[in-house]
């Protein structure tokens, strides 16, 4: 029978209740499911060492899906993170599920771990052993992103095309066409604001492309998409802070930003938390929460202010 597979919606709608309702339950596992809300109802679990404290910063997603004890045949193993760590996991559960476990390329999963636990530019100075094969990993990222219009995927055929990557099972051809798909996608040059250590980066529509640009060149940048759109094609305001490593207090931030976005909406930071508004993310990013209706109320500028202070406060965590 084997697996099938889901992304959870985090648009605060009837139709994303439904949707999600059909995928959790008693034989659903979770990966890298950061909603307590959605995660407490994977009946086998959900694997986010990333984003709990206890594992933060120890492992990812695709490497604990090496060791996870495998889901029993017919379950459902659901993410609402579409990138290389959570699709590389289900991709792993998958193929140790078909005695292919021993043909997993160890260095590239550690590799994928790194860039997603600290970023590629930040992974490239940290991990110069694991610099893996760049072209497979945009290969992954060109599968999962759909980029080519005449070979549209469902998921279950994504996750079987990442498969043959970890296990070497796609041509050397392939994966070469495949990153060049994704390279065309270059990322363009932004406009930047400076103040310290901190750059501030207002991009209407280039969300991911302006994060990539920043965090290759400042110790810290506020990232904000006024008009970012998600894969469900819902539009809202996003943010993201991402910071090198060893610099900036972190969990400071994450905290301060809760109490000024719970205060924007006239509520405490527990009902923040509980309406899935809050803002958070792994060891070296914190990003607004994202779904329609749960978008950021706060301006690019706010954020940037409270980034700043926590930049200069000579705290790190």
């Amino acid at each position: 029978m084997g697996y099938s597979y889901g992304i959870l919606r985090l648009d605060a709608s009837p139709e994303a209740e439904r949707h999600n309702d059909s995928l959790l339950g008693p034989n659903t596992l979770g990966v890298e499911v950061v909603i307590k809300k959605l995660s407490d109802r994977c009946g086998l679990g959900n694997i986010d060492p990333q984003h709990n404290r206890g594992g933060e910063g120890y492992s990812s997603a695709i490497e604990m899906a090496l060791e996870y004890p495998l889901p029993p045949d017919g379950a459902r193993i659901v993410t609402i993170r579409p990138d290389r760590d959570a699709f590389g996991a289900m991709s792993i559960f998958n193929l140790r599920a078909q005695g292919k476990g021993d043909k997993i390329d160890r260095w590239l999963t550690a590799w994928i771990g790194a860039i997603d636990r600290d970023g590629f530019h930040n992974a490239h100075k940290m991990y110069p052993r694991l610099r893996g094969n760049r072209e497979a990993v945009d290969a992954m990222q060109a599968i999962i992103n759909g980029d080519n219009s005449s070979e549209r995927r469902t998921l279950e055929e994504k996750i079987n095309k990442i498969g043959q990557v970890l296990v070497g099972e796609m041509s050397r051809n392939q994966i070469t066409a495949l990153a060049a798909q994704r390279k065309r996608n270059n990322y363009k040059e932004f406009a930047v604001e400076t103040c310290g250590d901190v750059a501030f980066i207002e991009a209407p529509g280039e969300y991911g492309n302006a994060r990539n640009w920043g965090n290759a060149r400042y110790p810290v940048v506020v990232v904000f998409d006024s008009e970012y759109t998600d894969r469900n094609g819902d539009q809202y305001p996003r943010w993201s802070v991402v910071r090198q490593p060893n610099v900036f207090d972190r969990n400071g931030f994450e905290e301060a930003i809760n109490v000024l976005e719970a205060e924007k909406r006239g509520i405490s930071v527990p009902e923040l938390h509980n309406r899935m508004c809050a803002c958070g993310g792994n060891k070296n990013i914190v990003s607004s929460a994202q779904g329609k209706g749960r978008g950021s109320l706060l301006s690019g500028k706010e954020v940037f202010d409270i980034a700043y202070e926590c930049a200069v406060s000579g705290r790190v965590s």
